[in-house]
């Protein structure tokens, strides 16, 4: 550790005044001679020449345009020269990822409405929610600029949920249909759901002041639905019924737009396929709006 200091000691005698001092990672050089930048298809090279003080110093700065970003600097003052090794340069937060790279997706929360169902299916959009998010992503940026694709795969579990007087009836034929509770009976609530496993195929760009927006479609496998009615009746007996073969449809598409600033996003989200297979269920679809986290 001591000799450790003593060398800084001596870096700090040696270099003459006036020629250049380092600010914040920044090195700034008083009236410089001249300075040259060169670039290729492998390293950008910038060489400074002579500084206001001191016309045998120098300055160069080598940097690989590469995924890594290393950068060696050299500096010469007179005859005596040393280097300052940096690991990596931080990279351009800008970005959200490089050229190819797979990464964790984000979260995100929306509320649902039921768009085209029967005027008696009043979802209540306050009430009926979705929330999921994607497991990884495979990214790809493949002009090196400010456009991206990317492919994930993810889950969510999204709710339909009544909360006036109609409820979800399910028939001895297999059929659901919009029906009424009992008389006098005291409701809380009717609802469908259903589990998606999830696979986004986006296309992103990056729009400066650390705003993005993506877009694209999203092929929804749904491995699960459900169907459960609450409600007390007249004598006050609690009443749960619960139907775990809804007909939900096993595939669909949803379409996404996300707008983020900073790891914070707000989407709209529209699912033009029918949730039920309309042979055992009403015809209505889903559009959905809300907020995402790291998306």
């Amino acid at each position: 550790m001591k000799k450790l200091m003593v060398g800084i000691a001596l870096l700090a005698f040696t270099l003459p005044a006036g020629a250049q001092y380092q600010e914040n990672d920044s090195i700034v050089i008083n009236r410089p001679h001249k300075v040259t930048i060169i670039t290729n298809d492998k390293e950008q090279e910038i060489r400074v020449e002579g500084s206001e003080n001191n016309p045998d110093y120098s300055y160069v700065k080598r940097i690989s345009l590469n995924d890594d970003n290393y950068a060696v600097t050299q500096q010469k003052t007179g005859n005596w020269n040393f280097h300052i090794p940096f690991s990596k340069e931080k990279k351009n937060r800008k970005n959200r990822y490089s050229s190819d790279e797979v990464f964790c997706g984000g979260i995100y929360f929306g509320f649902v409405s039921a768009t085209g169902a029967p005027e008696a299916m009043n979802v209540n959009m306050s009430s009926s929610y979705e929330i999921g998010g994607n497991i990884i992503n495979f990214g790809l940026r493949p002009w090196k600029d400010e456009n991206r694709f990317s492919v994930g795969f993810g889950m969510r579990w999204r709710n339909y949920r009544m909360n006036g007087y109609s409820r979800f009836i399910k028939d001895d034929n297999q059929h659901i249909s919009i029906g009424s509770y009992p008389d006098n009976a005291d409701i809380d609530f009717s609802r469908l759901k259903l589990f998606s496993l999830t696979v986004p195929f986006m296309y992103a760009r990056d729009l400066g002041r650390n705003f993005s927006f993506s877009v694209g479609p999203e092929l929804c496998i749904n491995t699960y639905g459900s169907m459960k009615t609450h409600y007390k009746d007249a004598e006050g007996n609690a009443v749960k019924l619960l139907d775990k073969n809804i007909h939900q449809q096993k595939v669909s598409v949803d379409l996404q737009a996300h707008l983020i600033f900073h790891a914070i996003g707000a989407y709209v989200r529209y699912s033009p396929c029918h949730v039920l297979n309309t042979d055992f269920g009403p015809e209505f679809q889903t559009f959905t709006t809300g907020i995402s986290l790291f998306m």
